[in-house]
């Protein structure tokens, strides 16, 4: 009974963890986390997740997913948790590198070098294993060249079981800002006291004509 539970699951209409809860299929967003510092650092649960689908990741296939987190993802980097090379891409000016722990859970570490450091993206990360895998977004999050977090997997494969680690992927593009460097927003008071000197510097150029 619990293989064919399990096997209808993962066949199932993948769906956001947003759409309801609990999630059909057992994701929820705090199966994967991401901070600056990693897990240790403060660490944030996902903001979205969807799943579970079946195949195998590619940007090709999380582009034409038509998620509502919408398009425009390139693969950052990739680690394999078997002897396949690992994929260290470098997407948006940054070289980027992947490493993960395997089993059933574990914790991830994103490195990157070059490009305008710091810099906000989006990620998707992504937890493959059995025949399917789960996507968890990130939304306007800082990258400094590290970060990182904890993942575990909760969906379970055709036999009813929560399958190891296969790879995990994660996926970037540019935050809603443009991927600058995060900009300070000045304090009321000094914002206005920045006004009345401009208003006095206009009072001072109206009267020389005078």
């Amino acid at each position: 009974m619990l293989a064919l539970l399990g096997a209808g699951s993962a066949m199932a209409a993948p769906l956001y963890c947003s759409d309801g809860t609990p999630h059909p299929q057992g994701l929820a967003v705090s199966d994967m986390t991401y901070g600056v510092n990693g897990p240790a650092g403060g660490a944030s649960n996902a903001n979205d997740c969807y799943g579970v689908v079946s195949g195998n990741d590619s940007a090709a296939a999380i582009n034409g997913l038509g998620l509502k987190w919408q398009s425009g993802w390139g693969l950052a980097a990739k680690d394999n948790t078997d002897n396949s090379p690992d994929t260290s891409n470098n997407l948006l000016g940054i070289q980027f590198a992947l490493t993960s722990t395997t089993g059933k859970s574990g914790n991830w570490t994103l490195t990157g070098t070059g490009g305008s450091l710091p810099t906000t993206l989006d990620l998707i990360g992504v937890l493959k294993g059995s025949d399917a895998y789960a996507l968890y977004f990130f939304d306007d999050v800082l990258f400094d060249g590290s970060g990182g977090g904890a993942w575990s997997m909760s969906f379970v494969n055709g036999g009813g079981r929560i399958p190891d680690l296969s790879h995990f992927s994660v996926y970037a593009r540019l935050g809603d800002d443009g991927g600058g460097p995060p900009q300070e927003i000045p304090e009321p008071a000094s914002a206005l006291l920045a006004g009345l000197a401009l208003a006095g510097v206009a009072a001072l150029r109206r009267g020389r004509r005078g």
